[in-house]
C-alpha cells in the first residue's frame, strides 16, 4: 500500500549517500515488491533486505566487474532472506558488486538457486534453508568459507570447485545430498 512513499525514502537514501541499509518487509506477504529505486544507492557497503520480491532485471544493463560502472562498487557484505528471485537477479547483483566479501542467502525458494560465485574479493559465502540445484565456484581466490546448511527440498545438490586456492572451511556436506567436483575429481552421492 506504500510502495510510492518506499521509492521516495530510497531515493532519499541514494541521495544522501547511505552506507548501511536494513530493509526488512513486515508483516507478510512475502512476495511484496521491492522498488527498483533500492538499484540507485550506489554508496551502500553493506546491505540487508528480508522478505520482498527482488525487482525484475531483465533488460537493465549489465554492469561490469570494474568498479566505476559497478551496481554496487563499494558493497562488501550483502544478504538476501526470503527474497523471492530468479537466478538472473542473483547473477545481477553478484556481478555488479565487485568488491563483495560476505555473501548470505537464506530461505531462497524461487525455483533453485543455481549461484555461480566469480568474486575476487569473495571471503565468505553461507547458504541455509534454501532451495539449490548448483554451486559453482568458478574464481574465488580470497575465498575461505563457504557453509551450506540445511537445504530445503532435499534433493541432489552439485556443487563444483574451481579456483578457490585459500578454501579453508566447507561444509556442512550430508552424505547422499551434494555432488562435489573438485577440479578432475568427482565425488557423486552415496560414494
Amino acid at each position: 500500500a506504500h510502495q510510492q512513499q518506499l521509492a521516495h525514502w530510497l531515493r532519499l537514501l541514494a541521495a544522501k549517500g547511505v552506507e548501511e541499509l536494513v530493509l526488512v518487509n513486515r508483516p507478510w506477504p512475502i512476495d511484496m515488491p521491492l522498488p527498483g529505486t533500492i538499484l540507485n544507492i550506489a554508496t551502500l557497503t553493506r546491505l540487508f533486505i528480508g522478505v520482498w520480491k527482488f525487482p525484475d532485471t531483465t533488460g537493465l544493463p549489465r554492469r561490469g566487474c570494474g568498479g566505476r560502472g559497478a551496481l554496487f562498487p563499494h558493497l562488501r557484505e550483502l544478504v538476501v532472506c526470503c527474497v523471492s528471485m530468479e537466478n538472473r537477479d542473483m547473477d545481477f547483483l553478484l556481478t555488479g558488486s565487485p568488491v563483495l566479501e560476505t555473501l548470505g542467502i537464506q530461505g531462497y525458494k524461487k525455483g533453485a538457486l543455481c549461484l555461480r560465485l566469480v568474486g575476487h574479493c569473495l571471503q565468505c559465502v553461507q547458504i541455509c534453508l534454501s532451495v539449490v540445484e548448483t554451486i559453482a565456484v568458478v574464481e574465488a581466490p580470497l575465498l575461505e568459507r563457504l557453509i551450506l546448511w540445511e537445504p530445503l527440498d532435499g534433493s541432489c545438490i552439485r556443487l563444483k570447485i574451481g579456483h578457490a586456492p585459500k578454501l579453508r572451511i566447507l561444509g556442512y556436506l550430508e552424505p547422499g545430498i551434494y555432488t562435489l567436483e573438485m577440479r578432475n575429481t568427482v565425488i557423486n552421492v552415496n560414494t
